[in-house]
């Protein structure tokens, strides 16, 4: 498999940031633990909502696809983002 064949699915700014530094396509999946804006804010090469949609972008999308022209960058996030559940009892 080629870099230009290869994607990232995750559902955190670290995930497509991740996919980003290695030059591959990323995709934002939005019921996990990353809040939607700071996905968003990424740019990913597709966001989605359901493993159904992650499915079917991913059998669509099995072809070769273009080259990235180049990495894209998330903006810096705020302090609280893209964190999980924290324990305020600590």
């Amino acid at each position: 498999m080629s870099v230009h064949q290869a994607v990232l699915v995750g559902d955190s700014v670290t995930d497509m940031v991740a996919g980003d530094r290695a030059g591959v396509r990323t995709v934002a999946c939005l019921w996990g633990v990353g809040r939607a804006q700071d996905l968003t804010r990424c740019r990913p090469w597709r966001t989605v909502t359901s493993v159904a949609e992650l499915s079917a972008l991913l059998l669509a999308s099995s072809t070769v696809a273009p080259p990235l022209t180049s990495p894209q960058s998330c903006p810096p996030r705020s302090a609280t983002s893209d964190r999980g559940p924290t324990d305020s009892t600590s």
